[in-house]
């Protein structure tokens, strides 16, 4: 099965050797209805008796109504025998597919589930289409519907592989010959479309300082403190218990991390996102927030070194966070005297507060893309791939202090002198 565009060239052998040649306005004319219709499609397909056939289709003026028809034509006339005759529904085999795999973090559990329900079963009829019914022109129809919404190319990939998945699925369970969404292929994007690099947000000392200067609480002090100066995702700052603070020698261990996105409500302490359990040196610009807050802690009834190093018996939830990032940002902008300042106030989320403004800092300090990774709990690929922006921005500010006019002066007086 393809489609095809018609060409405007031929190929013709001139002096023994193979070249590209016009074809003439004549035969592109006859060819292409006259330069309107260049699209065309090419199937096989199977008659009853199980006799291949092959069929070339007429001429189409878009790429969009060839495909259109191949996938009804192959709906309409291949008689290839179905070897099952399962009734399941897509419902049925993506919670099939759920339950396998009960072992996979609940966070991740809970995203796979919002992607099926938001992208997905809508356009499937609630989840009620059959699995033998869905084919070619099932899955390029969903494709174009999810383009229609505008969501980005990593969300529309990321729909692409939940669908296939449940699929791949009903194959490993002989429900299916094969999976039609993986052979229609991902979603691409297209060659006059430039991707353009998410710029990293992050925030300088100075800028972390001013936002400081407005925070008035022990224990948000303390919060957003270790997460400049740490860098934690923040579900693993959540996590922290007293346990995981060793002050004698100066480290902490972050092996868990906290998700309240779990099926039924809740919440549930797991391994960290991907599993890299460390420990870290802790910055000396916390230990007197830290020290505060274990003095403050530990003369309350019951305490032990089990409470969560912020929020004592119970764990500070992400609203409650996000709503007193917010809070103080609204502070810092009320405090300034101009519009020109206050419009030039950042908010940061937590992670662009703590974990990119951390990774932003140590570059800034001259720290490897490997010390890094191992400091942040991720592979140094992802350092270099995620922070690249903000390290081209260190190298180019690098380079603009060695071209300057003042530097070069310099170091010619010292070759010369």
């Amino acid at each position: 099965m393809s489609v095809n565009k018609i060409k405007t060239y031929s190929y013709k052998m001139i002096n023994g050797e193979k070249k590209k040649v016009p074809k003439s306005k004549d035969l592109l004319n006859h060819q292409t209805c006259k330069g309107t219709k260049y699209w065309y499609f090419h199937v096989r397909y199977s008659l009853p008796d199980g006799t291949r056939k092959q069929y070339r289709s007429a001429m189409f003026a878009t790429h969009e109504e060839a495909c259109k028809a191949e996938a009804q034509f192959i709906l309409t006339h291949d008689c290839k025998k179905k070897t099952n005759t399962s009734k399941k529904t897509l419902d049925d085999k993506f919670f099939e597919y759920m339950e396998e795999n009960t072992k996979n973090k609940e966070s991740s559990l809970y995203n796979y589930t919002s992607d099926y329900k938001n992208g997905i079963r809508p356009f499937f009829k609630g989840g009620e289409v059959l699995i033998t019914d869905i084919n070619v022109y099932w899955v390029k129809s969903w494709k174009k519907w999810v383009l229609e919404h505008n969501w980005t190319h990593a969300h529309n990939q990321r729909l692409f592989c939940v669908l296939s998945n449940i699929l791949d699925k009903a194959v490993k369970d002989e429900e299916l010959e094969e999976n039609v969404v993986k052979k229609q292929g991902n979603f691409t994007a297209r060659n006059d479309q430039v991707l353009e690099r998410k710029k990293i947000r992050y925030q300088t000392p100075k800028q972390f300082e001013e936002y400081m200067s407005v925070v008035d609480k022990l224990i948000w002090q303390a919060f957003f403190n270790f997460a400049f100066w740490h860098g934690l995702r923040k579900g693993e700052q959540q996590a922290l218990t007293w346990n995981d603070i060793n002050f004698e020698k100066m480290t902490v261990t972050i092996n868990k991390t906290l998700s309240d996105k779990v099926r039924g409500g809740g919440y549930k302490i797991t391994n960290t996102k991907n599993r890299r359990d460390r420990c870290i040196a802790l910055a000396d610009q916390s230990l007197p927030y830290l020290y505060k807050l274990y003095d403050y802690y530990s003369k309350m009834d019951g305490f032990n070194s089990n409470w969560f190093v912020f929020g004592g018996i119970r764990f500070l939830a992400k609203t409650t966070i996000d709503n007193n990032l917010k809070k103080y940002y609204d502070q810092l902008i009320d405090s300034k005297s101009t519009d020109y300042e206050k419009k030039h106030v950042i908010r940061l989320t937590h992670h662009e507060f703590g974990r990119h403004s951390h990774a932003s800092l140590l570059l800034n300090l001259g720290a490897s893309y490997g010390d890094i990774a191992l400091r942040l709990g991720d592979t140094e690929q992802v350092i270099i791939d995620t922070y690249a922006h903000p390290y081209d921005d260190l190298k180019n500010k690098q380079m603009r202090n060695m071209l300057s006019a003042a530097n070069i002066e310099n170091k010619i007086n010292s070759i010369m002198y």
